[in-house]
């Protein structure tokens, strides 16, 4: 299987969306990094900076996925909104807004 490209979101390229079936691995991602994997159903992995999941609005995410999936989740976050949500969320974050 031909590896797809990475997709970055922004200019800054301060987090990376994934197609879900790239053959990436977690630590393929770059020293501070973590993957999410964002959706309800059909889930889009992305890697964002581990500093930005302090942010009030990251947290807010953080708190819905531990509502919904527990604490105990293994392998990459799973963050239950929109991926569109989502996107809307880290284009104020990387802006510097709150």
């Amino acid at each position: 299987m031909a590896k797809k490209s990475l997709w970055p979101l922004l200019t800054k390229k301060e987090y990376t969306r994934l197609k879900a079936d790239d053959d990436q691995r977690e630590d393929e991602g770059g020293k501070g990094l973590v993957p999410l994997m964002v959706g309800k159903e059909k889930r889009e992995r992305f890697l964002i900076p581990a500093k930005l999941l302090n942010h009030p609005l990251m947290v807010d995410l953080l708190e819905m996925a531990a509502h919904e999936y527990g604490y105990e989740q293994e392998g990459a976050l799973k963050v239950p909104c929109t991926v569109e949500y989502f996107e809307v969320v880290m284009s104020k974050l990387m802006k510097g807004g709150s």
